[in-house]
């Protein structure tokens, strides 16, 4: 049996409020922003942030990636790959918002001329800056007050995370992709200070954008753990072992996915020599957590802490 680690009483009472109807009569985070009518997200992360802290009715486009809330789904896509310019100019935007990882410099130049009054750039490689563009990204849609409760759960988090010192830092590794053709998160990330933060040390190639890493470099790098991307994070973040004896609350969410990205890697015959494996210390990273830069990365430290802890203590 498996369960997610660190469950998410943010995103719980959305769910409570709105229920099953994807387009619910109260607006959830924030209120109504003073300064612009047509918002178009061209990234999850911002659709998560812009359903939070703006009111949301005035997204008029999305991503086809862009799934949470899941009653954003009543949005127009106007992305999938690249962004669809012609969809976008007739939505005529005031408001633009995207992720700096997801496009090419010639992309963000046709974004630039798309006619809106502002476009804002999701960028923060350290949580420090993730929590300054945050408060900055809420000035302009009149979201200040919740998104400094936001931004306090963050720090809440990360203290929390560093009070609690640990016997030893494990090694971490996150990766995408199947044996043979890995790519793992970059030691400049936002996802490597969200480890660091919660106790770890994250290990792979430089730079903040995910790479390709050959088993010859991953054994190298001997991880401790190894984090798996794949699943979903609608009730939960870390897929991981439920102990024969430990009892989980009613009231705990269920699992999207039972962690199965992570069993590749386990039976990967080049990586058995790796401490990760060799402890079975593999689980399954949710996908909308380990690659955005959203409204969960509170919750993303804590269940990342409680899995850092269980690793240098050498828990089953």
């Amino acid at each position: 049996m498996r369960r997610y680690l660190s469950w998410l009483p943010v995103a719980a009472v959305a769910f409570a409020l709105v229920g099953c109807n994807p387009q619910p009569n109260v607006i959830i985070g924030g209120k109504d922003g003073p300064r612009y009518e047509r918002i178009v997200s061209l990234s999850p992360s911002a659709t998560e942030l812009i359903a939070r802290y703006a009111n949301w009715r005035k997204m008029k486009g999305r991503t086809q990636a862009c799934d949470y809330p899941s009653y954003v789904s009543s949005v127009p896509v106007v992305a999938s790959v690249k962004p669809d310019y012609e969809k976008i100019a007739e939505i005529k935007p005031d408001f633009i918002v995207y992720d700096a990882d997801l496009y090419s410099e010639q992309d963000v130049e046709r974004i630039k001329q798309l006619g809106a009054k502002e476009v804002f750039v999701f960028k923060a490689n350290t949580i420090a800056d993730f929590k300054k563009e945050v408060m900055l990204f809420a000035a302009q849609v009149a979201g200040e007050s919740n998104a400094s409760k936001y931004v306090d759960q963050i720090t809440n988090a990360e203290e929390t995370a560093a009070s609690d010192a640990l016997p030893k830092k494990p090694r971490a590794v996150i990766l995408m992709g199947n044996p043979g053709a890995y790519w793992a998160a970059g030691k400049g990330s936002l996802m490597a200070d969200i480890v660091a933060k919660a106790g770890g040390e994250l290990v792979g190639p430089e730079g903040s954008r995910y790479a390709p890493v050959n088993t010859e470099a991953l054994i190298g790098m001997n991880p401790d753990v190894i984090l798996v991307v794949g699943g979903s994070a609608d009730e939960g973040m870390l897929a991981v072992e439920v102990k024969a004896n430990e009892k989980v609350p009613d009231t705990a969410p269920k699992p999207v996915s039972k962690g199965e990205e992570a069993e590749p890697v386990l039976k990967d015959p080049q990586l058995q020599s790796t401490a990760a494996v060799k402890n079975k210390y593999v689980y399954g990273l949710a996908a909308d957590v380990a690659t955005r830069r959203g409204s969960r990365v509170n919750d993303l430290i804590d269940a990342m802490h409680t899995l850092m802890a269980r690793v240098a203590k050498g828990e089953q």
